[in-house]
């Protein structure tokens, strides 16, 4: 291919593209401050949350690093709150006609939750109002000055609610609400209603009338002022009485309806298309300004009015404000064709509890709700009755009042330890007692304070087996623990000392004695077994030496190797000496470590008196 044709198409490409990003909006993300509310999240305690307010209903995120654990967004609500893991990442958002935006999440800890706006940076926002028919006048609330005639777009308006009046000759008044978001076109059609024309016509004419009937489709069940005629369409009636009569025409879920006027002495014909039934109900709210929701579709503010057909149903209608509880209402059959909601709306708060230590039980008015860290969902304003429980700790009660202006309780408790009292004694005494492996000081007859819960009790002396208990103090009562010592075997301590000198005095608890017998003993036995090893060396050399010397000829050979033979023996001869002081040494080292092994254990008794000097207590005593 031409380069230059390839350059030109490289330049074509390079300008499509960035004129495409040129065309695409940019959002605007900002850190808003908290809310005085408390967020509520307790199924993810060690997670964190971003909340995130904006008109875009179709925006999504990523992270750099995975942290996204759950959205619960509604976007309807222009909420988006994402559950996250608290670590440092960075948030892509993405939507339809919109360049990528990023930002920043710091490190976070469990459970904070931090506030962003995204809006649209380019324009305010465009609406465009349809009617059918067009050419109805707009009136804005709020705008005395503003008229539009339909089809009406609104051009760069301030992002917010609009209530609109609709207008046109021969329709019924229309009271409606729009919303006009930021960087968004929207459009949306009103259906106006015909005014039904009342003829002022005398209510009798003279004669009878016969009247044909038809209906679209046909089959219908005809009612003649509101009595039911046992005549399906198509049909005719006839000897009527001149004058108006209301026709209804119902079948199934269908309905057509219409007053006529019967001339006398004629047929009049009636041709009627039946649509399906119109349910309307009108919403209200107390407090007003709620926003209505049908299945998750926002409708708007209250006061407003709902129509449905019983091909919708059913439905659920959710009446929504903050600082209340939501307010919902099932309905499942048509019921009557107007009729009244009155939503009464009641203010909301939550509990938030934090205890140290963690993970005491809450229970509020009695029933288990979780442990702490505990976040309540949302409750009604009223006075409620607290309780914290933890074993081993002092149950805390509290009474909470949740209030128009203190809806959200932080609580912060500290609890407290239970404690007993243990009196503590060693047979024989003087040993060393541990609880939970921390020393403690005791003096015989006196408590010494010990917190509820399991322990482990040990206790250790000289000579003796050392003691261990699972200790459990469940109760505020003081009770004694006599700890009873079993004497180590001095035959024991002996055999263990004739295999390894040492080990005897270890073993009765000596252990500084018994490294010093040990570390001597490998001592001399590696100096018997090294001049051992040299005198064999050294004697072997005496013995090559001598021979030298048995064949040496002349006097200055002889005399040189008489000297070498001499030198020779000397050294082996000092070596032999050396090894045989090592091993005697040795031998007795480990004699005298036997026999001090079983000297530790003289004063030793295992044989233990027992005596009732006192009333209902056994007094432990041993022979020395």
């Amino acid at each position: 291919m031409n380069p230059f044709k390839l350059f030109i198409s490289y330049i074509f490409i390079f300008i499509l593209i960035t004129n495409s990003l040129a065309q695409l909006k940019e959002f605007e993300v900002k850190r808003e401050p908290p809310p005085e509310s408390i967020p509520i999240f307790t199924n993810n305690p060690n997670e964190a949350a971003i909340i995130i307010y904006s008109s875009i209903t179709n925006l999504y995120f990523e992270s750099n690093m995975d942290g996204i654990v759950d959205d619960k967004s509604k976007p309807d609500e222009g909420k988006y709150t994402l559950l996250i893991r608290p670590i440092k990442q960075i948030l892509t958002v993405k939507a339809k006609d919109y360049r990528e935006g990023k930002f920043r999440i710091p490190n976070m800890e469990p459970r904070e939750v931090l506030y962003y706006s995204i809006e649209s940076k380019h324009g305010k926002g465009d609406f465009v109002l349809k009617t059918n028919p067009p050419g109805a006048t707009l009136h804005i609330d709020g705008l005395p000055d503003f008229e539009g005639k339909t089809p009406f777009t609104f051009v760069d308006y301030i992002a917010q609610p609009y209530k609109i009046k609709i207008i046109k000759e021969g329709f019924e008044p229309l009271d409606t609400a729009i919303t006009i978001e930021k960087g968004r076109v929207l459009t949306e059609t009103f259906e106006l209603t015909p005014i039904q024309i009342k003829e002022v016509v005398p209510t009798v004419i003279s004669g009878q009338a016969d009247l044909s009937i038809e209906s679209d489709p046909s089959g219908g069940v005809v009612y003649l002022d509101g009595d039911t005629l046992d005549m399906v369409t198509p049909c005719n009636i006839r000897d009527l009485s001149s004058g108006k009569h209301r026709i209804k025409i119902e079948k199934g879920n269908l309905i057509a309806e219409e007053q006529v006027i019967l001339e006398a002495g004629k047929l009049n014909k009636l041709s009627l298309t039946l649509k399906e039934k119109i349910y309307t109900i009108i919403i209200y709210s107390n407090p007003e300004n709620a926003i209505v929701k049908v299945s998750d579709k926002t409708l708007g503010y209250t006061p407003l009015e709902y129509s449905y057909k019983e091909s919708d149903l059913p439905v659920e209608i959710s009446v929504i404000k903050e600082g209340y509880l939501p307010y919902t209402k099932r309905i499942e059959s048509g019921g009557d064709t107007f009729s009244r909601l009155d939503a009464k709306l009641e203010r909301y708060g939550a509990i938030q509890i934090n205890t140290v230590p963690r993970d005491a039980r809450v229970f509020i008015n009695g029933e288990y709700k979780s442990n702490t860290p505990f976040r309540s969902g949302l409750m009604k304003l009223g006075n409620y009755e607290l309780e914290l429980r933890k074993e081993n700790y002092e149950t805390v009660s509290l009474k909470v009042e949740l209030s128009g202006d203190k809806a959200f309780k932080l609580i912060s408790e500290n609890l407290s330890q239970l404690y007993g009292e243990i009196s503590l004694a060693t047979i024989p005494d003087g040993a060393s007692v541990f609880i939970d492996y921390n020393k403690i000081d005791y003096v015989s007859d006196q408590n010494v304070k010990i917190a509820f819960g399991n322990h482990q009790l040990k206790a250790k002396r000289k000579g003796y087996l050392t003691y261990n208990e699972d200790l459990i103090i469940n109760s505020s009562e003081p009770f004694t623990k006599n700890i009873q010592l079993e004497p180590k075997s001095k035959g024991k301590a002996r055999l263990m000392s004739v295999l390894i000198p040492g080990t005897g005095q270890m073993y009765y608890g000596t252990v500084e004695k018994g490294l010093i017998f040990t570390g001597i003993s490998l001592g001399l036995a590696y100096s018997a077994f090294f001049y051992n090893d040299s005198f064999s060396k050294s004697w072997d050399q005496f013995n090559i030496d001598l021979e030298n010397y048995r064949n040496a000829e002349t006097i200055s050979e002889i005399v040189r190797t008489k000297k070498i033979k001499n030198d020779s023996y000397a050294k082996a001869i000092q070596e032999r000496n050396i090894t045989l002081g090592s091993a005697g040494l040795l031998g007795f080292v480990w004699l005298y470590n036997i026999w001090d092994s079983g000297r530790n254990f003289k004063h030793l008794q295992k044989d233990i008196e027992v005596s009732l000097n006192k009333p209902n207590t056994v007094q432990f005593s041993y022979k020395f």
